[in-house]
This record gives C-alpha cells, structure tokens and sequence, in this order.
C-alpha cells in the first residue's frame, strides 16, 4: 500500500515537474482551437444530413441509423481512446493531430461515395462511423491534457474546451445552410476536408510534445498495463462517478434527439428553406458560447451538482414550452433560450468526472469511459425516435416531447447526485467525492 501511494506521489510531481515554464495559456488556446473543426463537421452534418436523406430516398428511420452509427463509432473510439491516452501520455499531441486528419479524411470519403450506387448507403455508414470515430478520439488526450495542466480551474477550462466546440456547432450552421443552397451536399464535405487540413497540420506540429514525459513509477519505471488497469478499478468506486455517467448519459438521449430531428423538423414539417433552417438551428447552440464558460466557473465555485440541476430543470422546462409554441418567433426566442444551457450538463459532469479521476491520474480513461457512455446512450435515440416518427406518419414534433420527458429523468437524477467538486483550488489528489 506504501509503495502505491508512493507511486502515485512520484507520478504527480513529475507531471507537474513536466509542465513547470511552460505556458499554459498557449496550451490552452491551442487545444480549444483544435476542437472547433471537430465540431464544425459533427453539427454542419446534422444540417446535411435531411438532405442527405432526400438524395438517396431515405426512410426516418435509416437516417436515424446513419446518427446511430456515428455516435457508435465514436463512443467505441472514445472508450478504447482514453486507455490508450493514459497508457501514452506522453504521445497526447500526436494523437490530437492525428485525430482531426483522419476524421477529415472519413467525411471526405462520404462526400465522394457515388450516391446512385445500390450499396451508397452501407459505404456512407462506414465512412462516417470512421469519420464520427476519429472526431470522438480527440476528447480523451484533450480533457486530459486540460484537467491535468488546470487542475484548480477544472470546470472553468473545461466548459471553455465545450464553448470552443459550441463554436464550431454554431458557425457550420449557418456556412453550411447557405452552401447547401448553392451546392450540393458532397462538395460542401469535399471542401471542408481542405479547411480541416489546413488547420490541422500546424497544429499538430505546434501540439507535438504536449504530451509531456512518459508516466513512471517511483521506482521510474513507465506504469505498466495492468497497474493502470488497477488503479481504473479504484477509480469506478468512487462516490459518485457511475451516477454522474447516468446523468450524462440520460441527458445525452435527449440533447442527440433534439439535435439531429429538429432540423427535420424546421424542413419537413415548416417548410423552411436551407438557410432558414440553419439559423434556427443555430439558435440552439449559439449563446452557450458565452453561457457555458460562465456555468463552469459557478460549478468551481459553488460545486458540480446544484448548477447540474439548475441546468436540467431549465431544460425541462424550456423544452417543454416548444411544445405549446410550436413555430414563429415564439420558436425561435425558445431555442435562443434552450441554446443558454444547451451542452452545458455535458461540460459539468465531465467536469466532475475529472475530479475524481485526478488522484488516479487517469484523467483520459475516465473522458472516454465518459464519451463512450455518453455515445452509448445517444446512439439509442436517432433510430428510436426515427421509428417513432415514421410510426406517426412522420410526425417530427414528437422530439420535443421526447427530448422533454429524458430532460426531466435527468433532473431527478441530478438531484439524487451526491456533492462533488465544491470550491476551486482543488490540485492533484483534491477533486471532491
């Protein structure tokens, strides 16, 4: 036990020996930029993707399987992701850029699959399974690098890394909708693979050695194999991680739903035109931009569970208004509203997920232990709710209720979460239980 406790000691000082001088705010920019394009694709597709559906006859259900099977793809990515992060901490910044190359280049692929070919649809799904997979595989070696560099400021950094990404959800939408009024929806993913290289490769060599040492032991050997699979096993007995991975995950069956029907709903069942679409889509990501980062910093403040719930009761309840409201500038004030916590239950759960992952020095196992779960879960929805809609007769309002009733499971269970990460100042070793 004295050995253990003296391993853990040596690995900490010597991560935080690794990141002395450094500067940590380049670091920080450099990591939260990266994440931008991973969102750029993940939300422009799900404006792509009710055309998509038209081009090639689709049926409700088989575009909600194309959804299923890209958050599939990235929670298997994600879970196999963080192990591999934190048995190669040291090659975090290569996984980074390697990340963003291979995602473009999947999403590159499913823009040039002949789409008058009988077997277009099984192509499509593996290419943007791959694509959705190596997008996913950036959140692990991320989150890590972040709560191990910011360990006091945890929440705050990390709804700054999700806000980056709200970015990219926010300024596809309306780039996307105004293309896709011009173009086609293949060109509109041929192109953004340039974009995505362009950014990619200087950032993956600015990010190369961000990584930091190999992780060793007090001895200094490097932490084998079945120690980090040791020390993974304490870490699921922690108070509280598997009720935050539920919340998580129950919010995720709601939020997926939302975001891949509610632009069917905006084209199908309004009849908005692609632009329109977009700007309404748009609404429902755009002020957690701001939000977000501000959530974050209360949550290191005042602890992870009160701003959770406050989150998801909000939630519940905006997206229950919809309901009533239906379209017209009601709708749109609404989804502004909705996009003020829109993501943020995400940020904060992984936000208490790493604090209790600190201490184990585990942090990239826990994110795609986190991700994966999250996948897992979202992944239900789109061929779940797809069925349900052409059950009714395409009936595409029905998110809205679905979305509602998931949003408030997941308000009583944040209420039943126990008090974790209350206060900031928390280094390695502090997070709360």
């Amino acid at each position: 036990m004295a050995d253990t406790k003296e391993g853990q000691k040596a690995q900490g000082v010597q991560a935080g020996g690794a990141f002395k001088g450094k500067n940590q705010t380049l670091t920080l920019i450099g990591v939260i930029t990266g994440h931008v394009p991973v969102h750029l694709y993940g939300q422009g597709f799900l404006l792509i993707l009710p055309y998509l559906s038209s081009t090639l006859g689709l049926a409700t259900i088989q575009a909600g399987l194309i959804e299923t099977i890209r958050r599939a793809g990235g929670g298997v990515a994600s879970i196999g992701g963080g192990v591999v992060t934190d048995r190669y901490q040291h090659l975090r910044g290569h996984f980074l850029g390697a990340s963003l190359v291979l995602m473009a280049l999947g999403y590159l692929v499913a823009g040039v699959v002949p789409t008058g070919s009988p077997a277009a649809y099984v192509f499509l799904l593996l290419a943007l399974g791959f694509a959705s997979a190596m997008g996913s595989f950036w959140h692990p070696p991320a989150a890590s690098v972040l709560s191990q560099r910011f360990p006091e400021r945890r929440g705050t950094v990390i709804s700054l890394h999700r806000s980056s990404g709200t970015v990219g959800d926010t300024i596809a939408l309306p780039i996307v909708g105004v293309l896709l009024l011009i173009t086609s929806w293949q060109t509109v993913l041929q192109g953004a693979t340039f974009l995505t290289l362009a950014i990619a490769l200087p950032l993956w060599a600015y990010l190369w050695n961000v990584g930091g040492p190999k992780v060793q032991t007090a001895e200094g050997k490097e932490r084998g194999f079945g120690a980090q699979i040791g020390d993974f096993g304490k870490l699921l007995r922690e108070r509280g991680l598997l009720s935050l991975l539920m919340v998580a995950g129950v919010r995720g069956i709601g939020d997926r739903a939302l975001i891949v029907f509610f632009p069917f709903y905006l084209k199908e069942t309004l009849g908005l035109n692609p632009f329109m679409v977009s700007i309404h889509f748009m609404l429902l990501t755009l002020l957690a931009i701001f939000t977000g980062p501000a959530l974050g910093r209360l949550s290191d403040k005042l602890g992870r569970k009160p701003v959770i719930l406050v989150v998801m009761i909000i939630s519940t309840v905006l997206t229950a208004l919809v309901i009533v409201v239906e379209r017209g500038v009601g709708l749109m004030i609404l989804a502004g509203l909705m996009g003020t916590v829109m993501f943020s239950v995400n940020a904060l759960t992984q936000a208490g997920a790493l604090d209790l992952a600190d201490r184990h020095r585990l942090e990239g196992s826990v994110m795609g232990l986190y991700w994966g779960v999250n996948a897992i879960f979202g992944a239900v929805s789109p061929i779940l709710l797809g069925g349900i809609i052409d059950f009714s007769d395409d009936n595409f309002g029905l998110v809205f209720w679905y979305a509602t009733v998931f949003y408030a499971i997941g308000a009583v269970m944040a209420f039943l979460l126990p008090t974790m990460g209350q206060g900031a100042g928390k280094g390695r070793g502090g997070g709360g239980s």
